[in-house]
Formats: C-alpha cells, structure tokens, sequence
C-alpha cells in the first residue's frame, strides 16, 4: 500500500464510518488516476484509473450500487474491480465503447499543466 501506516489505518477508520453509521454507504477505493489535469496522461504500471473511467464509477455507484466497499481501476492482476462491475456494471475502458481512444492521449504531461493535484484551488 502507497500508505504508512497511520495513513491506512485513518482511512479504514472512514471506510468504518461511511458504512456503520446506520445509513448505506458506498465506498470507492481508486486506483492511480491517470489522464487530463492529473500528473500524467500515460497509465501508470499499478492500478490504474482513467480520471474519466473514475467520475463514472461515481455515478454508477450513487445510482446503482449496493452498500459496500468497491476496487475502482483496471485489473492489473493484484486489483480487481470485478465486484464494481458486477454490482453497477461498471467498466475502466468504457471510453473506448464511445469512439475515445485512451492510448491516443497518452503523452507525458509537461511542467504547464496545472493539475488538480498540483493546484488545491482546482478541487
């Protein structure tokens, strides 16, 4: 995990919360997002999440999702989003079944872009 220790254990404690408060709860575990206003175009080699792929895991969840904690990002064979796709039948590539070509905007992006990231004002 990217996480230390106390870093984990602080976002287990609100995955807890989101889903034992007594109300249904939806919690999605992205993966490394990657595409426009992050810090690159290029998938990284781990988990990764089209920042595209991930708003419509959002909205599928609010619409369709069941209580319940849900892996957001391609298969890379250590995660999996096979529940995710099951359960509100969401997928990473969805791009690609609208004529977007996720490879053809794979390009580094350079030091000009201010990513959301980068720039706290932009969230």
């Amino acid at each position: 995990s990217p996480l230390d220790g106390s870093a984990h254990a602080a976002v287990v404690r609100l995955e807890e919360l989101v889903l034992g408060g007594g109300l249904e709860g939806v919690v999605l575990r992205y993966g490394r997002l990657y595409g426009p206003d992050t810090w690159t175009a290029v998938p990284p080699a781990q988990a990764p999440v089209h920042v595209d792929a991930a708003a419509d895991a959002a909205r599928r969840a609010m619409t369709r999702g069941a209580p319940g904690i849900y892996n957001i990002a391609e298969d890379d064979g250590v995660v999996t989003s096979a529940k995710a796709r099951r359960e509100f039948a969401w997928s990473p590539d969805f791009r690609r079944g609208v004529g977007a070509d996720v490879q053809a905007e794979a390009r580094p992006l350079h030091g000009g872009s201010a990513g959301a990231a980068r720039n706290p004002r932009r969230l």
